[in-house]
């Protein structure tokens, strides 16, 4: 799987043209390592892809990182470990995350945490 940087993010770039919802910001914290590795671990597992996308870009005193696939999609919290206990431990932190994933259109998970 090749891991691609925000060079291949922009508007033209993402799978299927679509552009990730937006988060509402957090409040102050640390930053989202460890979103962004679990995001990509269940993209390598669950996905079905050769590609994944990640976005890193600082507001301000938060980072916001996107992370998204063109596979299979359908990936819903409500029926899995894996995404609560993301959402649980962003939330933990201040954070929000944002899941979107239409079946057949990939996936995106969106981090947004503060940055110190």
């Amino acid at each position: 799987m090749t891991v691609s940087s925000s060079a291949c993010c922009g508007s033209s770039g993402w799978p299927g043209g679509r552009r990730p919802p937006a988060a509402r910001p957090p409040p102050a914290g640390p930053p989202p390592a460890g979103p962004t590795s679990e995001a990509l671990v269940n993209a390598a597992k669950h996905a079905g892809v050769d590609r994944v996308w990640v976005e890193v870009e600082e507001r301000g005193c938060r980072l916001r990182v996107v992370v998204c696939d063109h596979g299979v999609g359908g990936t819903d919290p409500r029926r899995g470990t894996g995404l609560r206990g993301m959402q649980d431990r962003v939330t933990a932190l201040g954070g929000t995350l944002v899941v979107d994933s239409p079946p057949g259109q990939g996936t995106w998970i969106i981090a947004e945490l503060p940055c110190g």
